[in-house]
């Protein structure tokens, strides 16, 4: 009789157990649309992007969530210049949960020297000589960067500020919303206050933002993003902002990375 009740359990966990480890969507679950060969790119060194510098033009990848969020209409409250869309599937050598991201987001400190390639100097450079949490752009009071573990329960919405002193746009000011969405977590980063490049406002206050999803798929890490500003047009004319953007936003998508271990 045992026997037969082990043979039983055996044969449960056979059948039942895809449907109890397997929790995380597939790819195909967020594309239903798109070919196995067009979703390829996610899977390259650097994913999918592109720049849309014309209202007329459209994001290729965003997901299709169970509650729907309109990526590009929250950019454009903005009117943004231009927007950046990017989608990259990260290979994943240790099971991540949202507990593992948000922590890894939570290391504002994390961001301190972290390099890019830059053109002009010929070498890699800091973009951020120091980051740090603030109480607020009014009172940039520093903060320690919570110490937050694997156990503890992430909140539903979490809000607050982070000083980052840029190579090119000096004190950088910003407000960071991180919320649990759908099966995965937004990261949403505005611009608190101008950026200025010397004492030319290059970006005005609130009209930055970047909307970033992560979702732990069955194939690796999503990571999907869309980032706008609405750029002086002096400076505009001058620099490629759209390029200036994307290290930054780069800079971002590393450190979240590493902070996982992955």
């Amino acid at each position: 009789m045992n026997i037969k009740k082990s043979n039983i359990a055996i044969l449960f966990f056979i059948t039942f157990a895809p449907f109890l480890f397997s929790q995380n969507r597939s790819l195909a679950d967020l594309y239903p649309e798109k070919s196995k060969d067009s979703l390829n790119i996610l899977f390259s060194e650097h994913g999918f992007i592109q720049t849309l510098e014309k209202s007329t033009q459209k994001p290729m990848f965003e997901p299709l969530l169970d509650t729907p969020l309109y990526f590009n209409n929250i950019i454009q409250q903005r009117k943004p210049s231009f927007v950046i869309e990017s989608a990259r599937i990260i290979s994943l050598k240790n099971t991540v949960s949202l507990q593992n991201i948000f922590i890894s987001l939570s290391r504002v400190r994390d961001l301190a020297g972290r390099t890019y390639k830059s053109s002009s100097r010929g070498k890699e450079v800091p973009l951020f000589e120091t980051a740090t949490r603030i109480e607020s752009p009014r009172k940039p009071t520093p903060l320690e960067d919570p110490r937050n573990t694997i156990h503890d329960v992430i909140p539903s919405k979490q809000v607050f500020y982070i000083l980052l002193k840029d190579i090119n746009f000096g004190n950088s000011y910003y407000k960071i919303e991180m919320q649990t969405y759908d099966k995965g977590l937004m990261f949403i980063l505005t611009n608190a206050k101008t950026l200025s490049y010397g004492i030319i406002p290059v970006i005005g206050e609130d009209r930055f933002i970047s909307v970033l999803y992560i979702e732990p798929l069955k194939e690796g890490l999503l990571l999907y993003n869309q980032a706008g500003a609405q750029v002086n047009s002096i400076i505009s004319s001058q620099v490629h902002m759209p390029s200036a953007i994307r290290k930054r936003l780069d800079v971002f998508i590393d450190w979240l990375v590493d902070g996982l271990g992955q």
